[in-house]
């Protein structure tokens, strides 16, 4: 009775009442998160930990509370693992595991560099940022395999997240069987860009499984490993954005360029030098003034280019070979990890939090980095950080004379 308490307390009494009639209809039910640790503690024969090693990270913290200038930190090392979990479910989409007698692992809820008053649930965890409950609705239908690799997670469907913190798994599971099957989303070889990344990362050949968003699947050797970018989650009512919006690994940033740039230096490809990225085919967040900032970007020699329009090789060369790159914040920019050094950078974007996401990447390459924000950027509410937005036309030209000196 206390949990159902909680759930209409957490929820709201709309979305809580409606929570309620799935746990009593069986559609939905609770569960309990449970630390690796003690889950192995309990079940020390359905965890193992096949691999373990301490990985510096990189970031960049606004030190001064006011959101624009942030400095490149290093130092903070986490575990980078990989366990082999018996038994246990994983779904597409989700990055929620069901491990053996229906205890449930999410690594975001113990990682001690994300924020859990943040929202960092997902389609299964109905129930957000409950401490050690929550609602789940799992899918009935159930297939079940051998053995296999988890290469899925939550928003994996978009390009930024695809490539930081799916793909990049990879690196890290050369000493698991190569005969053991990579299970990834539908997206991952429907997407012809996620498919030649998933590719060219897939170095061992191994096979791949796609998994069914319908379907859950129970696995007798499940292969789990940790994440390789961790990026503050979506925020909630009340919640503040934390002073560092994304960790990064070094270790990770060169597996990219080393599995990607070879391949691509030498297509028939050339674009532009000084770049504008265009979001007309893309997705429809946060809109803002783009053919306006466009017209103000051609005066300076920019050309548009619509990354979204070129296959990943070309997107690779585009950014390997461009001197100036400007554009509203976006997917696209995840390409800045393929840059040169010297490059200059220009985002355009909503407000400060921002900051934080390219700085890393752009200082780990040695390029420079501007931001122009919209002139209200102090007073930005977390909930609205997909809404529209317009940037200045002066301060647009101010940042490209800057940028250009």
């Amino acid at each position: 009775m206390q949990r159902i308490i909680h759930i209409i307390l957490c929820n709201g009494i709309a979305k809580g009442l409606k929570l309620l009639f799935e746990i009593v209809t069986g559609k939905s039910k609770i569960g309990k998160f449970e630390s690796l640790i003690h889950y192995n503690a309990n079940n020390p024969d359905k965890v193992d930990v096949v691999a373990n090693n301490r990985e510096e990270t990189i970031y960049a913290i606004d030190q001064t509370g006011a959101g624009y200038n942030r400095v490149l930190q290093k130092g903070i090392e986490i575990n980078s693992c990989v366990f082999q979990f018996k038994q246990a479910s994983c779904f597409a989409y989700s990055d929620l595991i069901v491990l053996h007698k229906g205890s449930l692992y999410c690594e975001i809820k113990e990682n001690p560099l994300i924020k859990h008053s943040s929202d960092c649930s997902d389609g299964f965890v109905l129930l957000k940022d409950w401490k050690y409950y929550c609602a789940v609705n799992i899918p009935s239908i159930v297939e079940y395999l051998p053995k296999g690799i988890f290469v899925s997670g939550l928003f994996s469907w978009n390009y930024y997240h695809f490539t930081f913190q799916i793909v990049t798994k990879l690196r890290c599971i050369s000493m698991i069987p190569a005969d053991v099957p990579l299970l990834v989303d539908k997206n991952a070889v429907e997407i012809p860009s996620f498919a030649e990344l998933l590719k060219i990362c897939n170095t061992q050949s191994r096979p791949i499984l796609v998994m069914d968003k319908k379907v859950r699947y129970k696995v007798d050797e499940l292969y789990y490993v940790s994440m390789q970018t961790f990026l503050e989650p979506n925020h909630k009512k009340g919640t503040k954005s934390m002073d560092v919006c994304c960790f990064y690994k070094p270790l990770t940033l060169s597996f990219l360029r080393e599995m990607m740039i070879p391949v691509a230096k030498n297509i028939d490809f050339i674009g532009p030098k000084r770049i504008f990225l265009g979001r007309k085919y893309a997705s429809g967040r946060r809109p803002f003034n783009e053919e306006e900032c466009i017209e103000c970007a051609k005066e300076f020699g920019f050309e548009v280019v619509y990354p979204e329009m070129l296959t990943l090789q070309q997107q690779v060369k585009l950014f390997n070979d461009a001197e100036a790159i400007v554009g509203g914040s976006g997917a696209a920019f995840t390409n800045l990890v393929y840059c040169n050094y010297g490059v200059k950078v220009l985002v355009l974007c909503k407000y400060y939090p921002s900051t934080g996401l390219w700085q890393p990447i752009i200082e780990y390459i040695g390029g420079r980095l501007w931001h122009v924000m919209e002139s209200k950027s102090m007073n930005h509410d977390p909930l609205k950080m997909h809404a529209s937005y317009k940037i200045n036309i002066d301060d647009l030209k101010a940042a490209l004379y800057e940028l250009l000196q």
